[in-house]
């Protein structure tokens, strides 16, 4: 399961589901890994647009299965 989450909450969502990148074909991964990065700059496009502020982007391994990675994205509310 893939998803995108947020805290807090951003515009009401804490979370976005994202395409679970798995197909049998190379070209059916490449269309879910596509969705998702065009999920996530959106995402990341909003945030910005609202006032964030991206400031660090690192692998985050999950510790119970050592198959599955996640990407942590910081983000901080810029100053005015």
């Amino acid at each position: 399961m893939a998803k995108l989450l947020f805290a807090p909450a951003f515009n009401g969502h804490t979370e976005i589901q994202l395409e679970t990148v798995g197909a049998i074909s190379s070209a059916a991964v490449l269309e879910q890994l596509r969705q998702n990065n065009e999920i996530l700059t959106r995402a990341l496009g909003e945030l910005s647009a609202a006032g964030w502020e991206l400031i660090q982007v690192s692998p985050a391994p999950l510790t119970f299965d050592k198959d599955v990675a996640t990407t942590r994205y910081l983000l901080r509310k810029a100053k005015n």
